[in-house]
């Protein structure tokens, strides 16, 4: 199932592909629509005899098997507002080739791409503010701000950074590595 055919979908339902119900039988007629790029309008698609809607559900099962071999489960609490469009044609505008997204890529790529772009969009970022403190440098009080950071933190960085360990923490691990403290199970 590439994304030019869901993003079809989307622009027929007006609703995000992440909300299709497979029990529903007009979202899966839509679905079988866009994906076989008929040369007919929907209402001729559903008029086809039953025995070719069959062999292109047929076709749709197989193919959501051996996609459903490369997803992880969901927990169900993902965000169902998002459509696939948009994600598309973010990759599309940040660079990646559209024949690659609308005709090879699978919903099962869209998860990998994006980590991809938001990894080089924190990249840019960073370089940005790199050069920025570099270019600023020669007019700043170095003993205000010591580094790129000091100029604009982004909020992965907060995440990133390590907890200091407690003082009460580091001699109760230090009792236990010297033998000092013994587990409730070890006392007679």
């Amino acid at each position: 199932m590439k994304i030019g055919s869901i993003i079809k979908w989307e622009q027929m339902t007006g609703r995000s592909f992440l909300t299709m119900q497979y029990d529903n039988e007009e979202d899966v007629m839509k679905l079988l629509y866009c994906i076989s790029s008929p040369k007919a309008t929907f209402e001729a698609f559903k008029k086809l005899p039953a025995k070719h809607i069959k062999r292109l559900l047929s076709d749709l099962e197989e193919e959501i098997k051996i996609m459903n071999q490369f997803t992880k489960e969901s927990d169900g609490k993902g965000d169902t507002e998002t459509k696939i469009t948009d994600i598309a044609y973010t990759l599309i505008f940040a660079g990646m080739s559209t024949e690659y997204v609308m005709d090879r890529m699978t919903i099962t790529d869209i998860a990998t791409a994006m980590r991809a772009y938001e990894e080089k969009k924190k990249e840019d970022m960073e370089a940005s503010r790199l050069w920025t403190y570099l270019t600023m440098c020669p007019h700043m009080d170095s003993k205000k701000i010591k580094g790129p950071r000091d100029i604009m933190k982004f909020p992965w960085e907060d995440q990133a950074k390590p907890k200091p360990v407690s003082d009460e923490a580091l001699k109760v691990f230090n009792d236990f590595i010297t033998g000092k403290l013994k587990a409730k199970w070890q006392e007679d």
